[in-house]
């Protein structure tokens, strides 16, 4: 094994530890608490930005890896969290930037009243960029039984949990409608990618629904085939780049945070859509994520990100009926309420067009 790159596993303990390994390695140990503000560098502002340091930071990262918010006057401080954890680090004002996912719970959070804003996009579906894939047994499809979703009619299928609570969810539930197969027809088993793949590998499960590195982990490693693509079904904002409610109000550096976040976005894009300054960014990526094998992005399904930085959220309506409808979620929130365009709409009117 070569950093996420699994070629020849040798026995069916090697494909466990090759998996397992490749799979517990995409975060590392949460901070509970965020820490307090560290010393900011002279003459620079402190932020104290949360990521997970997964592939849907790849803006953040390097926006802060290449200097852009250097040039823009902000000491970036980022701080390793999960995705509760940023929320409820927004929320306290103990982080004023972070990468979020649109979930049950942050919805119910803005229910609540905690006013954090979703100013840009961070990781987007959108045709060819089906980074959320359904996966399937590798056995069942050789031996004919899956050979479209329709077939998965009476199967086992893995999710992240919690059960129903996130966008994935919903995404698995309009792949399986287009199989037309109801939710009512299939089991579901709510596990982490790690439990997944061992699961897959005992015959426990028959499919999962899993993100990028880990889709393309499995399928090279013989254990799956991939049957779908989330961005068949969807395009819309996945990840949001959220301000806390104190940041949001600092105008003049929330506009420069954003510029020169943008700014990293378009490089990324130039990256992985115009095949420019592919290998720069590749080695941003390789060094500040747990995907280490640079060839592996020229395989993986990479997230697309907007360019004008706004966050699409136009689907979401449909999101949240079906969160409400599994009780997840008790009510509708108004995203254009949640949502703040007016930075990335001055950070893109300062770049121009893309």
């Amino acid at each position: 094994m070569r950093g996420w790159g699994i070629a020849n596993p040798r026995g069916l303990g090697a494909l466990v530890l090759a998996l397992l390994l490749a799979v517990s390695s995409a975060g590392a140990p949460a901070v509970a608490a965020p820490p307090a503000r560290a010393p900011a560098e002279q003459g620079l502002t402190p932020v104290r930005v949360g990521m997970q340091y997964i592939i849907s930071d790849a803006a953040l990262l390097v926006a802060w890896d290449r200097g852009y918010m250097r040039e823009v006057g902000i000491d970036f401080q980022g701080q390793r969290v999960d995705n509760l954890d940023l929320q409820s680090g927004i929320a306290s004002g103990q982080l004023d930037v972070g990468g979020i996912g649109v979930t049950a719970a942050t919805l119910n959070a803005f229910l609540r009243g905690v006013r954090l804003k979703i100013v840009g996009d961070r990781a987007t579906l959108a045709p060819g960029h089906g980074y959320i894939a359904l996966v399937v047994r590798k056995d069942l499809v050789d031996s004919g039984q899956v050979r479209s979703l329709a077939d998965l009619r009476g199967r086992r299928i893995a999710q992240q949990p919690p059960l129903y609570a996130t966008t994935s969810w919903y995404l698995l539930d309009r792949l399986l409608a287009q199989g037309g197969v109801m939710e009512s027809e299939v089991e579901y088993a709510g596990l982490g990618f790690a439990d997944q793949n061992a699961a897959l590998l005992g015959g426990s499960i028959d499919a999962a629904m899993q993100t990028e590195p880990s889709v393309t982990a499995a399928v090279e490693s013989g254990l799956v085939v991939r049957l779908a693509g989330a961005d068949e079904v969807a395009s819309f904002s996945l990840g949001g780049l959220a301000y806390s409610e104190s940041f949001a109000a600092q105008t003049a550096l929330g506009r420069r945070f954003m510029l020169a976040y943008l700014r990293a976005v378009r490089a990324y894009l130039d990256a992985f859509t115009r095949d420019r300054g592919r290998a720069e960014i590749v080695e941003v990526l390789t060094r500040h994520t747990p995907v280490k094998d640079a060839a592996l992005y020229d395989r993986m399904a990479m997230p697309y990100i907007n360019p004008t930085g706004r966050f699409t959220y136009e689907g979401y309506d449909a999101v949240q009926d079906y969160f409400i409808r599994h009780g997840v979620q008790p009510g509708r929130v108004d995203m254009a309420q949640m949502v703040d365009h007016s930075f990335a709409d001055w950070a893109a009117a300062q770049l121009g067009p893309y």
